[in-house]
């Protein structure tokens, strides 16, 4: 095959062979034979007759800008996935992530059963706890309670102080019956996992805390 034959076979080929950036080699130094090496994919084009520090050149920039595409993908996944887990079930996450599943740009309407908790006093625990300890127990709390949502495939879709609300059947769809189920299930075990939080707290000398949870 030609050249440009061969550099289309390389790009629809899978992602770790469509990715090897491509120098274009060629007699032809025309624009228009370049403008065609470009639009066929080639990452860089040299015309006959050229030198080795040419080469060289253009080979050290095409590396260097691959490991930076590299470096800034994988930090928009770590962002990606770090913001996402804060809200996600770990399972969508990945699932997002990996292309397996997108969110539906059109509104639609759709039955979701909503689950909202928040604790008992909290706001006046301010004035009796220094800020470490009053933030470091509510972050100790929301940290336990996140678990336990997502363990139940829930959805948070908001914090508001400490409150949360949380989703059952979106963004992933989701049968009524389970719906309900699973926030019942994630509500007591919500409670349960409080009691224990408040064990702890107690060997801390920390007041202990009760939570209202309505679905």
């Amino acid at each position: 095959m030609s050249g440009p034959e061969m550099i289309e076979h390389l790009k629809g080929c899978d992602d770790g062979v469509a990715s090897i950036p491509v120098v274009l080699l060629t007699a032809k130094s025309d624009e228009e034979s370049r403008l065609i090496g470009t639009e066929i994919g080639a990452d860089a084009f040299l015309g006959k007759p050229f030198n080795d520090a040419e080469l060289g050149s253009v080979v050290r920039n095409l590396l260097a800008l691959k490991q930076h595409e590299r470096e800034v993908k994988a930090l928009n996944h770590q962002l990606t996935e770090h913001v996402l887990k804060r809200y996600l079930p770990p399972g969508l996450v990945e699932d997002i992530i990996n292309g397996q599943f997108e969110f539906a740009v059109e509104p639609k309407e759709r039955l979701v059963t909503v689950l909202f908790s928040d604790l008992c006093g909290f706001t006046k625990l301010g004035e009796q706890l220094s800020a470490a300890e009053y933030a470091g127990q509510l972050n100790e709390y929301l940290t336990v309670m996140n678990d336990v949502i997502f363990d139940f495939q829930g959805t948070v879709d908001k914090f508001m102080g400490d409150a949360v609300m949380v989703l059952f059947g979106a963004p992933r769809e989701m049968a009524a019956v389970e719906q309900a189920k699973r926030a019942t299930e994630c509500a007591l075990a919500m409670q349960a996992r409080l009691s224990e939080l408040n064990l702890r707290w107690q060997e801390r000398a920390l007041p202990a805390l009760a939570a209202r949870i309505g679905i």
